[in-house]
């Protein structure tokens, strides 16, 4: 029990020399979705993004973090509901001046719901389709761009994503699909 105390107190007092860096933020996002309804016709939307996020800056290259997110799509008669939950590694490779340049990692959770809309003349209070639950990852290139020692702005896009949700499989590549604009606050 002694040596594990003493472990303890060692892992907490390399840590504590190791100068983690707390940080929390909120951020708000666009995405173009593609989506096949009636069995065949297809459809572009613009989806919403809400997120919050929490994680440690080890040092000036390294953060790890996680990220909840919830985006909203209308199709249709329908809103598409994606909550997703994924921690994410962030490494930053270039600097210049108060901007930083940087490349996440991230896979997580992913829940998809369908919700048909309400409508006036319409006394049925909608329906909620079976929610499917799977695997969500990405490598989200950004920008951080430091407002002050404490404060920035990121804005980040979607390189790479790749959902399976329920046995279906989505691969996606560009830069143009899914941005996002967020306040990060360091502590």
């Amino acid at each position: 029990m002694k040596k594990l105390v003493i472990i303890l107190m060692l892992l907490g007092a390399a840590i504590a020399t190791n100068a983690q860096t707390p940080f929390w933020g909120a951020t708000v996002g666009v995405q173009t979705v593609h989506v096949i309804i009636d069995g065949g016709d297809s459809t572009s939307e613009t989806a919403f993004q809400i997120g919050a996020e929490a994680g440690y800056q080890f040092n000036k290259t390294w953060s790890v973090g996680l990220c909840f997110a919830y985006q909203l799509t209308h199709v249709s008669d329908y809103n598409l509901s994606v909550f997703n939950l994924y921690p994410f590694v962030r490494a930053t490779f270039a600097r210049v001046s108060k901007v930083d340049f940087f490349g996440e990692l991230a896979v997580g959770y992913g829940r998809q719901s369908i919700s048909k809309h309400q409508h006036a003349y319409d006394y049925d209070f909608g329906y909620d389709m079976d929610a499917i639950n799977g695997v969500v990852a990405g490598l989200r290139p950004g920008i951080m761009v430091h407002l002050s020692p404490k404060a920035a702005i990121t804005v980040r896009t979607q390189l790479l994503n790749l959902e399976h949700y329920d046995g279906s499989t989505c691969f996606g590549f560009g830069l143009n699909g899914s941005s996002t604009v967020g306040l990060q606050f360091t502590f």
